[in-house]
């Protein structure tokens, strides 16, 4: 008798449990800060829709990629282009991704905006003058409508998805000036824009940050954001795209 009654009071407990504590290992994503930020806004949904306890860790579309491929996360986070981050973290580890291999989906779109310090009197830019400036052909505020002081150009690393889009839909092939300076994640954007009066810089939407001003462009730039796995995606993973895919469209 004793031991049927503690078999049903163990099978009581189990009902009761939340369901992400039912499984043991937990899909885990890896990749573009610009998503992982997205996604732990809105984790618990996350978890509730895909019936999947899930872990998000936040590096760069790269690494999520070549992450993937060591069997180190199930999914990798990609914000950008599949190909310029395939090959960025092929460049940095010769061979660690293979993009044929690759199953992606489009989760989402994330516009990308362009910061200044709240002192700077500049509200709205063309997609023409951001080129000028970031190719260093503008190097003064003054020269597109603000007040006397040089341009202080913060940007991010060539592999980062805000970057890549910057590069493809308003450099278009040109290069950046020498002197920008490089910051390792759009989180790192918001907090030294606010802090230097003369400094501009672009970011994604989910990573804006207090302390700066946004700019109105007169075209609209925006990151597609993928979601990948090597090969198909276990039944679990799957759920978790599946709701990601309908959250982060909402």
């Amino acid at each position: 008798m004793k031991t049927i009654l503690r078999i049903v009071v163990l099978s009581a407990g189990l009902v009761s449990l939340p369901l992400s504590s039912l499984h043991a290992d937990p899909v885990r994503l890896s990749g573009a800060a610009a998503i992982c930020t997205a996604l732990t806004a809105v984790k618990a949904d996350l978890e509730q829709a895909s019936g999947e306890s899930v872990v998000l860790i936040s590096k760069n579309a790269g690494k999520g990629l070549q992450d993937v491929f060591a069997g180190t996360c199930d999914i990798a986070m990609v914000a950008g282009s599949m190909e310029k981050a395939a090959a960025g973290a092929n460049q940095e580890k010769p061979g660690s991704v293979d993009l044929s291999a690759l199953k992606s989906t489009v989760v989402g779109k994330e516009t990308i905006l362009f910061v200044v310090h709240p002192s700077n009197p500049v509200s709205a830019l063309t997609a023409d003058q951001v080129k000028a400036i970031l190719t260093g052909a503008v190097k003064n505020w003054a020269e597109v409508g603000g007040t006397d002081g040089a341009v202080e150009i913060f940007t991010l690393g060539s592999r980062n998805g805000p970057r890549i889009v910057v590069d493809e839909q308003v450099m278009a092939g040109a290069a950046m000036v020498s002197t920008a300076i490089p910051r390792e994640t759009p989180k790192d954007i918001c907090p030294i824009v606010a802090q230097k009066p003369n400094s501009f810089s672009f970011l994604g939407k989910s990573s804006l940050g207090p302390g700066v001003k946004t700019l109105s462009i007169d075209k609209a730039v925006t990151m597609p954001t993928f979601l990948a796995t090597k090969g198909e995606p276990s039944a679990a993973a799957a759920k978790v795209i599946r709701a990601a895919q309908t959250l982060l469209n909402k």
